[in-house]
């Protein structure tokens, strides 16, 4: 009797709690589809957290743009003759190179001319067909004639001579063609809503487009948004230059 009892005690557990071979399948289906459930949930925020940055970056920018302006008469350099707004933010220490660059972007060191190829550009206001010249020459403007032009490719901005600085974007992310998932294009210093410069404008990055505006605020705008309220006829998504067809109104009242 006493060895039946001790017998029974030392049996392996591992006999009445082993896994049969269905069980075993049942669970691995199990994780496959919790799996298959989580990783694109998992994607989209790891690119929400990547947008973030970006626009973090790009209202650093707008900031840094306009504490160079308070410095300097409230002008803000566009561009003159061979230099433009990257240097005087830079070499000035109000922006560190770090932040020119979105998450996704390549970092480019000094000797392979960054300053060209930053993650954010500048609106252009030297090209002829000025993108807020329907506003601006229009009987009742409501922006103000807020840029001044010179000889060449000479342009400034001035703060002072916008009236509603909310509804004037300055700076926005960029993008040339030819980016793709594994091998990010660099970006452009400089974008017109109307037109690529060097096959190159605003990008639709992360699931939105992404613009700094004169008051220092940042916005996430979607594609839509962009052609029929800001009059984009031009944007770089997948990795192309797209065109949208849209035209600018007379008079344009923003």
């Amino acid at each position: 009797m006493f060895s039946s009892i001790r017998s029974h005690r030392h049996r392996p557990l591992r006999s009445r709690f082993r896994f049969t071979l269905i069980e075993l399948l049942v669970v691995i289906a199990i994780i496959a589809i919790l799996a298959s459930m989580l990783l694109p949930a998992l994607s989209r925020a790891r690119d929400r957290g990547k947008a973030s940055r970006c626009s973090s970056n790009l209202r650093q920018v707008m900031l840094s743009g306009i504490l160079y302006s308070n410095d300097n008469k409230g002008m803000l350099m566009y561009l003159w003759d061979s230099e433009f707004w990257v240097y005087n933010l830079t070499r000035g220490k109000y922006l560190s190179q770090s932040v020119l660059f979105c998450s996704d972007a390549p970092l480019l060191k000094p000797e392979e001319a960054w300053h060209w190829f930053s993650s954010y550009g500048m609106m252009n206001v030297v090209d002829s067909a000025w993108y807020y010249q329907n506003n601006i020459n229009s009987a009742v403007p409501t922006l103000g004639n807020f840029y001044q032009k010179g000889t060449g490719g000479q342009a400034v901005v001035v703060f002072q001579r916008m009236k509603r600085p909310a509804r004037i974007h300055l700076f926005g992310e960029t993008r040339r063609a030819g980016d793709t998932a594994d091998l990010p294009a660099q970006g452009i210093w400089t974008y017109h809503p109307r037109k690529a410069i060097e096959d190159g404008g605003l990008s639709i990055s992360h699931g939105s487009g992404r613009l700094a505006f004169a008051d220092g605020h940042a916005e996430e705008v979607n594609a839509t948004k962009l052609i029929n309220e800001w009059k984009f006829d031009v944007l770089i998504s997948d990795g192309a230059v797209t065109n949208s067809g849209v035209v600018i109104p007379w008079p344009w009242i923003l």
